[in-house]
């Protein structure tokens, strides 16, 4: 079966055509004058995605572009109905807030030292998230059991159970029914540490202290849209 293209991210300022003109083209093409168009700038002006709407682009976003903007702007483009050229209405960056609800991920975090689980909980409530928290391997074994977590933040040299037994444990429980992302947090970093953390069954490492970006990048790439209806998942690598 063929794979029909449906939507076409191009940027604005390019060599020989810019994102305009080729859009034009792609108008006057029988085969590609159907096809979705995002148009994508570092060059905003005021007035330019009504003058995208004009040259017949469906979306348009401004550089930076964060990924939940590009995947729901895609997902609002495709589900758009359109009645007439004169209702055709340009999704920008503001329709995908105001059209998107963000299921935060539900997420564990598995930390006995008391410094470090208030520095983690406030960063993540600086990003308007938060989670539930467990003080050992057994506490974590026991809460992912009974609860169903997005993603988990296990410290590895706890008190009564390591995160290495713990997530052992989950494996062991879980088989092949689901698989909890756990995402593996130690203070000594060390070589063969991210070997045997994939090794006991977890997905990531993150080593103490904790790089925040990489931390939030691996929240995000967790992280469920939903846009009018249908859930959107970030990319994950």
């Amino acid at each position: 079966m063929e794979n029909k293209i449906q939507i076409v991210l191009t940027d604005y300022q390019m060599p020989g055509m810019d994102g305009y003109a080729l859009a034009k083209t792609l108008n006057t093409i029988p085969s590609t004058k159907d096809l979705k168009l995002i148009l994508l700038t570092s060059a905003a002006q005021e007035g330019d995605a009504t003058k995208a709407r004009e040259q017949g682009f469906s979306g348009y976003l401004t550089k930076p572009i964060r990924r939940g903007e590009l995947i729901n702007c895609m997902a609002i483009v495709l589900g758009l109905k359109l009645d007439s050229e004169e209702s055709r209405q340009v999704v920008t960056k503001y329709t995908h807030r105001d059209n998107q609800s963000v299921l935060k991920p539900k997420i564990l975090l598995v930390e006995d030292n008391e410094v470090n689980r208030k520095v983690i909980l406030a960063m993540l409530q600086s990003h308007d998230m938060t989670c539930e928290l467990a003080m050992d391997g057994t506490e974590a074994y026991q809460a992912v059991l009974n609860n169903c977590f997005d993603l988990v933040f296990m410290d590895c040299q706890m008190p009564v159970m390591d995160g290495f037994e713990a997530t052992e444990k989950i494996r062991e429980a879980e088989a092949s029914n689901k698989h909890t992302k756990i995402i593996a947090m130690t203070a000594n970093a060390m070589a063969g540490d991210r070997e045997k953390c994939l090794e006991v069954g977890m997905d990531d490492y993150l080593s103490k202290p904790i790089d925040f970006e990489r931390m939030f990048k691996m929240i995000d790439e967790t992280t469920v849209y939903q846009v009018e209806g249908e859930e959107h998942f970030g990319f994950r690598h």
